[in-house]
């Protein structure tokens, strides 16, 4: 049967449940009237606050209750909490791998990550460095996660999904607070909070130390120094300045099989950020923003792996022939050597709350640049500059219809202009149960290394050995059409909540690796040819999301998601996707939470993940399903001034599972945490 009229049957079966639901669920379940709706509130689907009876989009939260329970030392890992997201740490680099609907390699690039309206987006991959976002997993308060395309808000790189980490108000958790973790992989992380205000100035200071060795048989060791600082500033009873600022360094594992070529096993890293934010409110309660941010990264792994002669397994006067004069040249690699920086200036207008229409006007300017003598063989920076301007409204056309709409324009120096538009009508059923439906434009504008590919075993005077990556330049932005049928219901004043959404996603101008078996080169050292980048693949996926979410009582806690996705994937007869024996889109994705707290102050959770038969791209493989179950026990007590937690977590219970690739072999894994609040 075709996907189309699959899509159609399930929204029919979908809409013919729900209806009957709605109709007789009053009768079914216990008389609700005496509760008052509480349904929660989110700001990142048309950075508006909507609740999420009201949003264009699907948004998934993961609040501060859901992260402890989880027992996730790592960001990325909360992200398993979401439907249709898939985890993995990659081998192409230290950092794991997070995606959306799969259709991705180790350097996923079609999200946007933003950290308290910061975003942080890699201006050299355009992916996400998740042990860089100058945040610890403590002083997140919630993370918003708007599934679907998003691009009429946030613009290029919000094309399958927008994360939005929300860290703790500056006045939350005033005081000094202590953790540490120590357990499997040699892992050994400590962190220092110290909270407090002077006058007006609310400010929170994080020290972080992490150390793990990653995988048995794969270089993806880290240990990370960092601090991080934000400060709020009530200038006047109507401004309110917000200030972020961080810097991290140290080794990183830099991941990778093709160690002859690159050098070393780690690289050296360094990281800052600054962030400034001015709000202001007008005497009509409608807002303004403005947003100036700046991110630095550096890294080097240059080194010496010697001559030529060696690394083939040659006499020296053989290479003389090919190469006469650099025949006993040494040989300096490092693919991860490179400076970036990114340059963000956005302005927000939010009109007052209240009336009629609600609506959001923006204007953006960002500046990407980076420099890289081995992966574009350029010593000067390329850049991209790019423009902003959207406007998305909420518009109240009846008592239960809610009408979404809006639209972004993006210019770039490198790229055509795009237009992303959206349309989304809401239907409130009664107070509890809405149906959504939208349509929506997407773009993914190419990371400046997809334009500027130029990876190459050169020489010093510039004299090419082996071409590995090689771009032509001229690519053009990838598009996606987007549909969705969403429903959203909560009973018991939102003790339990169910949101089902229905898509169809119809990805064009896919960008591409495309291999050239004939390029040119004196020598095929890692592989013959070159790989190249084209706007040659298209995409189509159909699926089913749902997530049910059920907190009876503040001690009690369960949640549900599950995604179901069917993908049609149509590729160069030359693209190295096609060489996967599994889809890149897993059909199935569950994961569930539980969790319950003694009176006692013993708290007990357990979480499950299971993912189907899935490929990842370039370096890595095709997985086999998956099922892993992580358990938590914590106890917390202490005094007036001092409050402690004892956590023992236990990751990956029973039998090994892979992931990303076959030889990434993910086995029990055992950790003890400590915490301490001194008030």
């Amino acid at each position: 049967m075709k996907p189309k009229i699959l899509f159609i049957i399930s929204i029919y079966i979908l809409l013919t449940w729900q209806g009957l639901s709605i109709v007789y669920g009053e009768d079914l379940l216990l008389d609700e009237s005496h509760f008052d709706s509480n349904i929660p509130v989110v700001i990142s689907a048309t950075k508006l606050e909507q609740s999420l009876a009201e949003t264009p989009a699907a948004v998934t939260v993961i609040d501060r209750a859901m992260i402890t329970a989880s027992g996730a030392l790592e960001i990325a890992d909360l992200l398993r909490l979401v439907p249709g997201f898939q985890v993995a740490k990659s081998t192409l680099d230290h950092a794991p791998a997070v995606t959306y609907h799969g259709q991705s390699d180790g350097f996923p690039r079609r999200m946007q990550v933003l950290i308290d309206g910061r975003s942080a987006v890699g201006a050299v991959f355009s992916n996400i460095d998740w042990d860089g976002l100058g945040v610890h997993i403590d002083d997140i308060e919630r993370i918003e996660v708007v599934r679907g395309p998003n691009s009429p808000v946030y613009g290029a790189n919000a094309f399958v999904a927008v994360i939005n980490i929300i860290t703790k108000q500056t006045f939350q958790d005033r005081g000094i607070f202590v953790q540490g973790v120590v357990g499997s992989q040699n892992t050994k992380n400590a962190m220092l909070r110290f909270a407090d205000n002077v006058g007006s100035l609310e400010f929170r200071t994080t020290l972080r130390y992490e150390e793990t060795n990653g995988f048995d048989n794969r270089n993806d060791e880290k240990r990370v120094r960092a601090v991080d600082f934000r400060g709020t500033q009530s200038l006047t009873a109507v401004d309110l300045i917000d200030v972020q600022l961080g810097y991290s360094e140290g080794p990183l594992g830099r991941g990778g099989d093709y160690l002859v070529l690159r050098g070393v096993a780690e690289k050296e890293v360094y990281r800052n950020y600054q962030g400034f934010r001015w709000d202001h409110t007008f005497s009509n309660s409608a807002e303004s923003s403005l947003l100036i941010s700046h991110d630095y990264r550096k890294e080097n792994d240059t080194a010496s792996i010697g001559l030529l002669s060696d690394l083939i397994n040659v006499p020296v006067e053989a290479v003389a022939t090919l190469f006469p004069g650099n025949e006993r040249e040494v040989i300096y690699w490092g693919a991860y050597t490179y400076t970036a920086e990114r340059y963000d200036l956005q302005w927000r207008y939010t009109s007052a709350r209240g009336s009629k229409l609600r609506y959001v006007w923006g204007a953006d300017w960002r500046l990407d640049r980076f420099k890289s003598p081995l992966l574009i063989n350029r010593e000067r920076y390329v850049d991209n500059n790019s423009v902003r301007t959207s406007l998305n409204l909420e518009y109240s056309l009846a008592e239960k219809w809610l009408l979404n709409g809006g639209v972004l324009i993006e210019y770039s120096d490198l790229y055509s202009t795009d237009v992303a538009p959206r349309l989304a009508v809401n239907y409130h059923i009664n107070s509890h149960h809405t149906v959504r439906m939208s349509v929506t434009r997407a773009h993914r504008t190419p990371s400046l290394l997809e334009e500027f590919f130029n990876y190459a075993l050169r020489f010093d005077d510039g004299t090419l050995i082996d071409q590995n990556h090689l771009s032509q330049g001229g690519l053009d932005s990838e598009k996606m059409t987007a549909y969705e049928i969403g429903y959203y219901g909560d009973w018991f004043s939102s003790r339990l909540t169910m949101e089902i959404r229905l898509f169809r996603e119809e990805i064009r101008k896919e960008i591409e690796e495309v291999k050239n078996n004939d390029f040119p080169e004196p020598v095929s050292i890692a592989w013959p040819g070159s790989f190249e980048r084209e706007n040659t693949g298209e995409t189509d996926i159909n699926g089913i999301e749902t997530q049910i979410q059920f907190r009876p009582e503040k001690q009690t806690l369960v949640s549900i998601q599950y995604s179901y996705a069917e993908a049609q994937v149509r590729s160069s007869i030359n693209s190295t996707r096609l060489q996967n024996k599994f889809s890149a889109t897993p059909r199935h994705t569950i994961s569930a939470l539980a969790s319950y707290q003694f009176n006692s102050g013993i708290e007990l959770s357990a979480t499950y993940y299971s993912v189907s038969d899935m490929a990842w791209y370039g370096d890595g493989g095709n997985i086999d399903t998956y099922n892993r179950l992580d358990t938590r026990i914590a106890y917390n007590f202490g005094s007036s001034k001092l409050d402690y937690r004892f956590e023992f977590i236990a990751q990956n219970i029973g039998k090994d599972y892979r992931e990303f690739r076959d030889d990434n072999v993910f086995e029990s894994r055992y950790f003890a945490r400590v915490s301490v609040q001194h008030n």
